[in-house]
C-alpha cells in the first residue's frame, strides 16, 4: 500500500484537525475489496482533547467484514480482540454519542 506524503510529517508531529481533514478528503476512493478486512489503527494528533485515548485504552484497529459490516473500534491484539460499537456502548447509562466532549 502506498502511503499518502502528507503521513510522514503527520507522524512526526501533528496536523490541526481542520487540515487532517482536508487531507484525507483529498485521498482517492477505494472499493470495497480494498477495504474489507482486518486493519491495524495508528492514532495521529490532531490538538484534539482526546488524543491519545484510543492507545491509552488498547485500541488495536477496525475491520470491514463486509459493506454493511463495521466494527470501527477493535480492542486487544490482532489474535484477541473485542468489538465495540460506538453507536450502542454505553457510558454511565448514556449513548457514546450523547456525550459531550
Amino acid at each position: 500500500m502506498i502511503e499518502p506524503e502528507f503521513l510522514a510529517t503527520w507522524q512526526a508531529g501533528f496536523f490541526p484537525t481542520d487540515e487532517a481533514l482536508d487531507c484525507f478528503d483529498g485521498l482517492r476512493p477505494v472499493s470495497i475489496s480494498e477495504l474489507t478486512g482486518q486493519w491495524r489503527g495508528t492514532e495521529l494528533a490532531t490538538g484534539h482533547p482526546l488524543d491519545g485515548l484510543l492507545g491509552a485504552c488498547g485500541w488495536y484497529g477496525k475491520v470491514f467484514e463486509t459493506s454493511e459490516i463495521v466494527s470501527p473500534l477493535l480492542f486487544g491484539d490482532a489474535n484477541n480482540f473485542i468489538k465495540i460499537d460506538p453507536g450502542t456502548a454505553a457510558m454511565h447509562g448514556r449513548s457514546v454519542s450523547a456525550i459531550r466532549v
